[in-house]
């Protein structure tokens, strides 16, 4: 039997929206971005986040425009967060998983998600970036974009906006993507915050959470510089550059040959950037 949630907690579920019906510009917006060997990390993820870190969130993934998203029905065993599949102009809510169907395109609203039916374009779909783009816009330094593992590039091309906007970025570790290629060209924007393991994000995920409700009805949000460790921050190009390059010299052979993708040139892994630190996170833009 589940106990009451204190009064506190059904504020935060209710932080979607804000006085007169106005959408709540304080409602963080996260964004898991996927294609090939994202169900593993969308697992891992959600089983470990708590069900009322008090942000939105909602996977964008590349799936056949025919097909069933099977996520609706599997995601609610390993979170008690409700997951949903999107349907036009529905309203997001704090702790919350949104699912968008297939073959439907999802842009952010205000305090609601449109769809409409996805365009074939040219090559590999661009609904992550579409989306990545409009959240940027909308939620401004409360977006936050998670690139998972997929192929090709989807997503990188929008994370600039994400940046620009005061929002954060995180990319899933090399070695634990069954297809690295969306986190690697995430990295190659040079824009993505921080690199981690699927347990590692839900980690900082929590925290940010935390951080939020904390400050949410405190009297301003701080300005200051990043809490990481100088350098750390982001995941620099010219820091990347020779595991990026080893990769791409092993891809099409390092998978059947046994070999982990995030080894680096030496044999030795590298580990993810920088400890878990406590404390308030912090962006270009502030206090988050």
């Amino acid at each position: 039997m589940k106990m009451p949630q204190p009064p506190f907690r059904m504020r935060r579920e209710e932080a979607s929206i804000g006085s007169l019906g106005k959408p709540d510009g304080n409602l963080t917006v996260v964004c898991f971005g996927a294609s090939a060997g994202g169900f593993d990390a969308y697992c891992t993820i959600l089983g470990l986040l708590p069900s009322d870190t008090g942000m939105a969130y909602i996977i964008v993934h590349h799936q056949p425009a025919d097909g069933k998203s099977l996520l609706v029905e599997i995601l609610p065993r390993v979170t008690d967060m409700p997951v949903i599949l999107v349907t036009d102009r529905e309203r997001v809510k704090a702790d919350h998983v949104y699912v968008v169907p297939a073959g439907m395109q999802v842009t952010m609203d205000g305090d609601q998600f449109r769809i409409r039916t996805l365009l074939k374009t040219p090559g590999w779909p661009k609904n992550i970036t579409i989306f990545l783009q409009s959240l940027a816009e909308d939620r401004r330094k409360r977006a936050i974009a998670v690139i998972l593992s997929g192929f090709d590039s989807d997503g990188a091309a929008a994370l600039k906006s994400i940046k620009d906007a005061g929002g954060i970025v995180f990319a899933q570790e090399f070695r634990t993507a069954k297809q690295p290629d969306m986190p690697q060209s995430a990295v190659a924007t040079g824009c993505v915050d921080r690199l981690l393991q699927p347990a590692e994000i839900a980690f900082q995920l929590e925290r940010i959470g935390e951080e939020r409700a904390r400050f949410r009805n405190g009297p301003g949000e701080a300005k200051a510089e990043s809490i990481l460790p100088k350098g750390e921050n982001q995941v620099s190009r010219e820091k990347m550059k020779p595991r990026l390059a080893y990769i791409k010299g092993s891809r099409g052979k390092g998978a059947s040959a046994g070999k982990d993708v995030g080894e680096t040139p030496s044999g030795r892994h590298q580990e993810s950037t920088g400890p878990r630190e406590k404390g308030p996170f912090r962006t270009r833009g502030g206090l988050i």
